[in-house]
């Protein structure tokens, strides 16, 4: 039987490069299926050459958020990383040039100080940006991790520091597929993952990484540690996810899919959901735990979001979505089934109970032909906010199919949705949901972020698959 690919954000940032972003038609979004409608309104900057999208973002005021993208010079492989500022209304700045001599700015994660600091900048706020930036579009030999601080109109105070370099073996090349931060009082934890590839053969490694700064100045505290993966990273593919504090350690969600070795194609043989927990303090030591496991010939068929457990000083919620690829005989227009689950972890990570969740199918409105088969979809959620035992999340849904013999006929359906799920009952209301059929481009992972005193925003990234490759943003808010 054939295998079933879903790509996910490993294997795939490849892939972005390589087949491109562009941006979609204007469909008004409708209600569907009872839920309301969730919409979309693009965030246009000015000043651009091809606008390649928003890695991260964050509210520094009320009514305007700082935004890190990633510009291209048209005709070229040549990249910068910029900062612009959007408002509430999703008005768009002219962009900055902030790194343009690094390489490709390929992930990014921002946290925002809204206390300030000590010293001569007393009392003004101030942010910091985690930037992975690779050596070069055609080899990829090596990927550092980059701290800046920044101010609330998006400029740098001082300069770039590296904080973390991952090179390749000779033969190899290397990839960032995400890098997350999480903020607690006087430090910052940040997680990226990468995958490494053979040139020319079907072999796979894979690492992840945690790293720890002070909050003042993303100075390191302690060095950066590798998260132990099982095999030792070989012939496995590591997706992180946004960590979390718990009080006493830092846990740390991974998607672990594992690859059959030494074969002339990759084969996925199962898929593990782990979390990372990792001591306070600078050593940082670190044991990984099982959360769930599966048997699918699939990878990415996890992914986790963490919250903290209601009533509890430690304990944390992990919600976690979970996938199983149709039988081919019985595909129509789903490519998987989807699970959902709450489960509490405590203060070593350990499970203690485990809540179902039920979430509606998705929607669709591509008409079924038997003349097409599945390519591809990807399914990937935001990370959530937490709001009176209550968990608020994103998703965005991109399946595509081609017609058998004519590869080139593509068509692609887009699905996002915005819920509400009560942490302790499993209890969901399906707040928002937009179905709708645009030519040639993809959903990327939401960003979402609350701005002070103020709605919930999330951040869609839409990307175009035909050259040279636009990324459009739209912005939503939520009331709660």
């Amino acid at each position: 039987m054939r295998k079933v690919f879903g790509f996910g954000l490993g294997l795939a940032a490849l892939i972005v490069f390589l087949a491109g972003v562009t941006g979609a038609s204007g469909d008004r979004p409708a209600s569907s299926g009872g839920v309301p409608a969730y919409p979309l309104k693009k965030i246009v900057p000015s000043g651009f050459d091809v606008y390649q999208g928003i890695l991260d973002w964050t509210p520094v005021s009320g009514t305007k958020a700082i935004a890190f993208a990633r510009n291209r010079v048209k005709g070229t492989k040549t990249f910068s990383l910029c900062s612009y500022s959007f408002s509430i209304t999703g008005a768009g700045s002219a962009p900055r040039t902030i790194a343009a001599e690094k390489g490709i700015p390929r992930m990014a994660a921002c946290v925002w100080v809204a206390d300030g600091a000590s010293g001569e900048r007393a009392g003004k706020p101030y942010g910091l940006v985690f930037v992975d930036f690779e050596e070069s579009f055609i080899n990829y030999n090596s990927a550092v991790v980059y701290v800046a601080k920044f101010d609330s109109s998006g400029g740098l105070i001082g300069s770039w520091r590296p904080i973390l370099k991952v090179t390749s073996p000779k033969g190899w090349g290397v990839i960032c597929n995400n890098i997350l931060a999480f903020q607690r009082e006087n430090s910052v934890g940040i997680v990226p993952s990468f995958w490494l590839m053979q040139s020319g053969q079907y072999r796979i490694k894979a690492q992840a990484h945690f790293l720890e700064v002070d909050i003042k100045d993303g100075i390191l505290i302690g060095a950066a540690k590798a998260i132990p993966l099982p095999n030792n990273g070989q012939y496995l593919e590591a997706l992180s996810f946004a960590p979390a504090w718990n009080g006493t350690s830092w846990l740390v969600p991974l998607a672990v899919s594992f690859y059959k070795p030494y074969v002339a194609r990759m084969e996925v043989l199962n898929n593990k959901l782990m979390v990372a927990v990792i001591s306070g303090g600078s050593s940082h030591a670190t044991v990984l735990k099982e959360i769930a496991a599966d048997t699918v010939a699939s990878q990415n068929t996890y992914e986790a979001v963490l919250a903290p457990y209601p009533g509890s000083a430690h304990d944390l919620a992990l919600f976690v979505r979970h996938r199983t690829p149709v039988p081919e005989a019985q595909r129509k227009l789903d490519m998987f089934r989807y699970d959902f689950s709450l489960k509490r972890l405590d203060v070593k990570g350990r499970i203690v109970k485990t809540t179902p969740v039920s979430i509606a199918a998705p929607e669709h409105k591509l008409a079924y032909d038997p003349i097409y088969v599945f390519s591809s979809e990807w399914d990937n959620l935001s990370r959530a906010v937490a709001k009176n035992g209550t968990i608020l999340l994103s998703r965005a849904r991109t399946l595509e199919i081609m017609r058998k013999g004519k590869w080139t006929d593509r068509q692609q359906e887009q699905e996002v949705d915005f819920y509400a799920v009560n942490i302790l009952t499993g209890a969901v209301t399906h707040k928002a949901r937009t179905v709708s059929v645009w030519k040639g481009v993809w959903w990327w992972r939401p960003l979402i972020a609350v701005f002070p005193a103020g709605p919930i925003a999330v951040v869609n990234c839409l990307y175009h698959t035909a050259t040279p490759y636009p990324f459009d943003n739209y912005l939503t808010l939520f009331d709660d």
